[in-house]
């Protein structure tokens, strides 16, 4: 039998596409070894998993170097609503040397958890004002 352009067209179309890495994979290109962007890339693969075993690299990241890293790192960990990440998203929250956007995203992170600690550092949050006299984003203050 012969096969036409079209029937190896509608075989690429019916075959279901495998996940693009394992979960062990991504983690373990969040290494400072790799290239910015191939870090961020994993932690937006990551984030689209969901898998909670990603959660412990992700609150590391949180504490990288790279002010970049950081902000996707607290950006992913939106989506998890763990609880073993409220220390480090409350430590990114009071950290007036952070970028502002990812204090923005510890604090929709910590909005999203809603526990007892997180929702108490986002009223403290609210209550202080951000070095260099802007007041707290309105984004970080509580209902």
């Amino acid at each position: 039998m012969r096969y036409t352009r079209e029937d190896t067209m509608i075989a690429k179309m019916e075959t279901p596409k495998p996940m693009r890495r394992d979960v062990y994979d991504l983690i373990g290109e969040l290494g400072g070894m790799q290239p910015q962007e191939r870090r961020i890339r994993a932690m937006q693969d990551l984030e689209a998993l969901g898998d909670p075993r990603a959660v412990s690299v992700l609150i590391e990241t949180l504490r990288d170097a790279d002010p970049e890293i950081r902000k996707h790192s607290a950006k992913a960990l939106i989506a998890f609503r763990s609880v073993r990440s409220v220390d480090a998203l409350i430590e990114t929250l009071m950290n007036g040397d952070e970028w502002w956007i990812t204090r923005r995203y510890a604090a929709l992170a910590l909005g999203r958890i809603q526990g007892y600690r997180a929702t108490a550092a986002l009223a403290r949050y609210q209550n202080e004002a951000v070095p260099g006299g802007r007041a707290a984003p309105e984004e970080a203050r509580t209902p």
